[in-house]
């Protein structure tokens, strides 16, 4: 019970001290203090209890030594001339240490039951009736080298819940991705742009419906072949201890020259490679520790790679060049960006609008904006008329550049006063589509 009730104790005080700015923004200092008397009194009540049960049974053994002893002294005593006198001293001297034994018997035996709750944890998890991550490897799974090799992704009529208890995450969602295309996912908050990422990776299966790539079902593949096929960019870099080479190539499969070459790509400086990055790579500043998730997915050959607003802790400087990474080294690759910024996403082949878990718009920007009802226009009316302009005119060039089988190669700086309706036709893809379009 002691040991039950020190869990919650010890999450009270790591949650405050991590949250120590926010709970004193928020003015929550009374009810976190609260939340921790409450949980050092049921602690305090099962301390109680433990030590209450281990006086009590230090008092049983000395009862039952007192119990076994006098009774046996009283019979050595009264038989003591048909016992032999070196029996009854080794007796008599057992009798009045064993108050001690028994006292050390409970004592341990106290610890032992205190301890049982790890094992009793691990049988937990053991347990037939904890929900088992599905097999890793299948013997139906297909090489890496034979798939995927297109890319393309189809749901098809997918419900998805997180618990039995909670409304659908993804409700029939019908979506077709080609490969080798851009999408970009947006939606209000809990419309379901997470649950598609999740839903892709096997994080949690669908309830209903299936999810192909390349015409297999993902459910029928094993988690390490299915994962293995896709990279993913999070929102927040995941870095390890140690230096840029041992995050860029953990399992040291590649040589020195293509990590020399991804860093270049990326814009790090090849000095940074045997660089100690410190505990939560903390000797890099937030744009080198995106790029360097960027490095790392360009080392693999995955035809899907799937981003969650990778830009939305960086600076506008390096957002410009994370840009311009995706559309020069991720061309012929299935891309799949959830954005909470629309300028991310503007010149995408392809925009998944979600709502409630279900797809409520899909198609081209232009498509989309060429409706004034769509969804994909009201979020970028609201924006504000300046910013709108802005990105239907990127909309618009990005749109001639795929006409003619150019990826748009500059983004649009929003930011910048310059940048606003004097946008000339060559600004944002070059000079290549006019010379494109001559060629044609």
């Amino acid at each position: 019970m002691a040991n039950n009730r020190t869990s919650g104790m010890l999450t009270t005080f790591s949650e405050s001290v991590t949250g120590r700015a926010s709970i004193s923004a928020m003015q929550m200092d009374d009810f976190f203090t609260d939340r921790f008397d409450k949980d050092l009194e049921r602690y305090a009540q099962g301390i109680f209890v433990a030590g209450s049960m281990g006086n009590w049974s230090m008092l049983i053994s000395f009862f039952s030594a007192f119990m076994i002893a006098v009774p046996t002294a009283f019979v050595m005593l009264a038989y003591h001339e048909e016992i032999d006198t070196a029996l009854l001293g080794l007796a008599l001297t057992y009798l009045l240490s064993l108050p001690y034994f028994l006292q050390q018997v409970a004592f341990i035996l106290n610890i032992f039951l205190g301890n049982l709750t790890s094992l009793e944890r691990l049988l937990q998890y053991t347990d037939k009736a904890l929900p088992q991550e599905p097999e890793w490897f299948k013997e139906s799974d297909p090489e890496a080298s034979s798939w995927p090799t297109k890319g393309e992704i189809r749901f098809t009529q997918v419900t998805l819940r997180y618990q039995s208890s909670l409304p659908p995450a993804l409700d029939n969602l019908d979506l077709v991705l080609k490969g080798g295309q851009k999408t970009g996912v947006i939606g209000r908050t809990g419309a379901g742009k997470s649950t598609v990422m999740s839903c892709l990776f096997r994080l949690v299966d669908p309830v209903s419906g299936t999810v192909h790539i390349d015409g297999k079902n993902i459910c029928e593949i094993g988690l390490h072949t299915l994962r293995e096929a896709m990279r993913i960019i999070p929102q927040h870099p995941l870095l390890m201890s140690g230096t840029v080479r041992n995050n860029l190539d953990p399992f040291k499969c590649r040589e020195d020259q293509e990590l020399l070459v991804v860093l270049a790509k990326v814009g790090l400086d090849s000095e940074l490679l045997d660089t100690e990055i410190g505990q939560g790579a903390s000797a890099l500043s937030s744009g080198e520790r995106q790029l360097l998730t960027f490095a790392r997915v360009l080392l693999s050959d995955a035809k899907i790679i799937c981003m969650d607003e990778p830009t939305s802790n960086i600076d506008a400087k390096t957002d410009e060049f994370v840009q311009k990474v995706v559309r020069e080294e991720f061309v012929g690759r299935t891309v799949i960006t959830i954005a909470h910024r629309l300028q991310s996403v503007i010149d995408y082949d392809n925009i998944a609008v979600m709502q409630k878990g279900k797809l409520a718009e899909f198609g081209s920007p232009m498509e989309l904006l060429s409706d004034q009802n769509s969804h994909f226009s009201s979020m970028l009316s609201s924006l504000g008329a300046e910013t709108a302009s802005k990105l239907k005119i990127a909309a618009s060039r990005a749109h001639q550049a795929h006409k003619v089988g150019i990826t748009p190669m500059k983004s649009i700086d929003l930011s910048s006063p310059s940048s606003t309706m004097e946008i000339q036709p060559a600004d944002l893809v070059d000079a290549k589509i006019d010379s494109k379009q001559e060629q044609l």
